[in-house]
């Protein structure tokens, strides 16, 4: 009896679906007979023993694109008997592929067919056995499996050779063979052929391969055309897992290939080589050779393989004109020269080069404008110099001398007249303009008429009787020389007289010299100040009248030396004058203090506002706020507020004062919550801090490093401490809170450390209750939080390295609900 049961599992993916066929068969389907590779000289068993043979045939393809990639074979032993007629000594499970069906005794050879022979303790059921594509078993491991092949499956029961205790009824086995093939659905593959190239309309069009280049038949359509770009259509023959594919075969007009129209040239000008390219993107040649002398039409051939036809083009050659001109006629220096005429006699347009020069010979170049057959030509305008006139230049004059006329003929003999008319009284530029028909150009001469100059000096200055009085200079600040009288004196106030030197425009002059008598000045003295106070303008004029200047600055913050320097003029030598500036008294405080309450708000730090100074050299004044503290008249002051408080110091001796602000700040101990903001056993336990007090605060959770986040993930499981401080000081706060969760593992080793695995976090509820499972839901142990804990041993055994399982009974302290929490942890050695 051959049965089959067939389920079809279809799963949709990108490019191809699957399904299973499942194939059974029992004992009571099987040919009991010699095990067909024991046979002689063929098998490998020994000893020799018969069995059950069983033989399946694999499912028909439906599709052509249908492939078996994989083959389960389960065998499930369901009955045995034994009478012990017959040793049985194991159960060998043969697996073949390929062979006949079963005749009796070898009929398959080990080498080529045999894919699997496990063996087993009598009344043994196998693993499954499962092959892919190939099948990949380690005795034919190449083999591929196809539809309607043969697979075989034998069971041998091995006895002494010749017991035969299947066949003799001795032993019995019952059981069921379940063989499911799965068959996937694989993706057609695409016909792949060689590009027909591109042809020129009405060129010969060969027929298309009907066997792809990977081996796929099939016919094209729509029928070949050479006229026109068609998309033809390969459809592949029936039973070929395969698609269908298209060419297009681009079909390509004839062309008139187009170039641009050379422009005519002169004769022998250079001819650029004519384009071996169309605008249309032909190719080709040019005949004949290229000629600049000559009209000539050339004639383009394309090269071969392109869809064109010839062309033709003609290039003009035209023939050199040289342009004439009428001569400009010489001009002199400087004299208008027309523009030159941009048109020859011939009609030849162009533009002269340099720019017209009406100073200097010059030959000039005519060169014909572009696209005009004429070569350049020349023209030499002679310019003939301008003679400049030279004359004797006449000499300075004092205002209102005699001036005579000047001459109307120079040196070089060139006649004209002078402009304006001559001055005695001012200096004048004269200009002679040349008669006409000279060449030559004006000239220029002035007359200088000096003015009458009164010399100045530099005044001598003042000096003390008997001082040394230096020889007055004898050429004035104006460059007149001359002598002084009478002798210098050195005793007495004198003036002196200055007379010019013959020859020169000037009149006399005067000069007093002042000699002073010698004094000493003296001021009244300045009374010493506090460094800062204002200190007025040292007076510039002496008790005795003297004037001068005081050297250096004024400085009110130290004390100086100030020295007296009488105005030139005035004989005293200089004198100084002291004035002492005592410094305020020098101490330093803090920017800022801090003054800390408790939270009920007494002063629990207090702080001490200290000088540094002592009350037997200074007073001391406080202020909060800019009020005086009464009774505050030390050198420290201890604050009970906070505000600005400012202090001033007087040195007893000087009476000088400072003064120094500073800022108390009142800082409170904090006040906060923290609290738990997971659900127990959460697998990012968080503590989140909220504080209610105001201030810049930093967190800690339990020994761990200060931060300024009020949030703390990962917390461990069990009590922890959370504690809050002001990051300027004061006290800190803390809060014990609780973390319930469970350790996620143990090592049970005995080292002192995780011996023993426990939640010790919900200790404090008596009627909690632990069960640990092993993997398979076996019940190991039952703890309480409050006990020992668990060490890893069940009924005196070490339990292995594995995950465990746990169900807890509990209390929710945020509910008051009693719970079940399940999860698992993981034992190490």
């Amino acid at each position: 009896m051959f049965r089959y049961l067939i389920v079809l599992f279809l799963i949709l993916l990108t490019d191809f679906s699957f399904g299973q066929i499942v194939l059974t068969q029992t004992h009571s389907d099987a040919t009991i007979g010699l095990d067909r590779k024991a046979w002689s000289g063929l098998g490998n068993t020994s000893p020799l023993s018969d069995g059950y043979a069983h033989d399946f045939t694999l499912p028909a393809r439906t599709n052509p694109c249908q492939q078996i990639t994989g083959i389960r074979v389960e065998i499930s032993l369901t009955g045995y008997a034994n009478n012990n007629v017959c040793p049985h000594l194991e159960i060998y499970y043969n697996l073949f592929y390929g062979c006949t069906s079963y005749a009796g005794g070898a009929t398959c050879l080990p080498a080529t067919n045999l894919i699997a022979e496990p063996n087993y303790a009598p009344n043994t059921s196998p693993p499954p056995f499962n092959f892919g594509s190939p099948l990949g078993s380690p005795l034919n491991p190449n083999i591929v499996p196809d539809f309607g092949d043969n697979l075989s499956i034998d069971i041998i029961p091995v006895s002494n050779p010749g017991c035969n205790p299947v066949t003799n009824g001795y032993i019995s086995y019952q059981y069921t063979i379940t063989v499911t093939v799965t068959v996937t659905d694989i993706s057609p593959t695409p016909p792949t052929f060689t590009q027909v190239p591109a042809i020129c309309s009405g060129d010969t069009l060969s027929a298309l391969t009907t066997t792809s280049n990977n081996s796929i038949t099939g016919t094209w359509a729509p029928a070949l055309d050479n006229t026109a770009t068609t998309t033809y259509t390969f459809t592949p023959d029936a039973g070929q897992c395969a698609t269908s594919q298209t060419m297009t075969i681009a079909v390509n007009p004839i062309i008139t290939p187009i170039f641009t129209q050379v422009s005519a040239i002169c004769s022998g000008d250079s001819l650029s080589a004519l384009p071996t390219t169309s605008n249309e993107g032909v190719t080709g040649t040019w005949s004949p050779v290229l000629d600049n002398i000559t009209t000539t039409t050339y004639t383009f051939t394309p090269d071969t393989g392109q869809c064109a036809t010839s062309q033709t083009m003609t290039i003009i050659v035209n023939p050199i004109v040289t342009p004439t001109f009428t001569q400009v006629s010489a001009i002199c220096s400087g004299d208008t020269l027309s523009a030159l005429p941009t048109t020859s006699n011939e009609g030849v347009t162009g533009t002269w080069s340099p720019v017209l020069d009406n100073t200097t010979t010059t030959i000039y170049t005519f060169t014909p404008n572009t696209g005009q057959c004429a070569t350049n030509q020349t023209m030499s305008i002679t310019v003939n110099a301008n003679v400049t006139p030279t004359f004797t230049q006449v000499p300075a004059i004092c205002n209102g001398d005699t001036l005579a006329a000047l001459p109307t003929t120079s040196n070089e003999g060139i006649t004209g007249t002078w402009s304006p008319t001559l001055d005695n009284n001012t200096t004048t530029t004269y200009t002679f303009t040349p008669d006409l028909g000279q060449c030559s150009v004006s000239q220029t001469m002035t007359i200088i008429v000096n003015p009458i100059v009164t010399p100045t000096f530099a005044q001598v200055s003042a000096i003390c009787n008997g001082d040394t009085l230096s020889a007055l200079p004898t050429t004035s600040n104006d460059g007149i020389t001359g002598t002084w009288s009478p002798v210098l004196d050195n005793t007495a106030t004198t003036t002196y007289t200055f007379s010019p030197d013959s020859g020169q425009c000037a009149a006399n002059q005067t000069m007093t010299i002042m000699v002073n008598p010698t004094g000493t000045p003296t001021f009244t003295q300045i009374s010493a100040i506090c460094s800062g106070d204002t200190l007025s303008p040292l007076p510039t004029t002496s008790n005795e009248g003297i004037t001068g200047t005081w050297s250096p600055t004024l400085d009110n913050t130290i004390t100086t030396t100030y020295t007296f320097t009488p105005d030139s003029g005035f004989c005293p030598s200089p004198v100084s004058l002291t004035i002492e500036v005592f410094n305020g008294p020098v101490f330093s405080l803090q920017n800022e203090y801090f003054l800390c309450f408790n939270i009920n708000g007494i002063i629990a730090i207090p702080v001490t506002i200290d000088t540094g100074l002592n009350t037997s050299e200074y007073n001391f004044k406080w202020l909060l706020n800019g009020v005086p503290i009464a009774g505050a008249s030390q050198g420290t002051y201890m604050p009970i507020e906070g505000g600005n408080y400012e202090v001033i110091v007087q040195h007893v001796m000087t009476m000088c004062e400072s003064s120094m602000l500073t800022i108390v700040t009142v800082l409170s101990e904090p006040e906060f919550e923290a609290e738990v903001i997971t659900a127990p056993f959460s697998e990012n336990p968080t503590i989140q801090v909220t504080t209610i007090s105001s201030g810049d605060f930093e967190y800690q959770l339990d020994d761990e490093p200060w931060q300024d986040e009020s949030i703390f993930n990962n917390v461990s499981n069990g009590e922890h401490i959370v504690t809050v401080r002001n990051k300027n000081g004061c006290m800190e706060r803390s809060q014990t809170l609780v973390v319930i969760s469970y350790p996620k593992f143990f090592t049970p080793n005995n080292d002192g450390s995780n011996d023993t695995w426990n939640i010790n976090s919900i200790a404090d509820q008596v009627n909690a209750k632990i069960y640990i499972f092993n993997r398979y839901g076996k019940l190991l142990k039952q703890i309480s939080p409050d006990g020992e804990g668990w060490s890893g041993i069940f009924n005196g055994e070490l339990m292995p390295v594995n995950d465990y399982w746990f169900a807890l009974e509990y209390i929710d302290t945020n509910t008051g609900e009693r719970k079940m929490f399940k999860a698992h942890f993981t034992l190490k050695r």
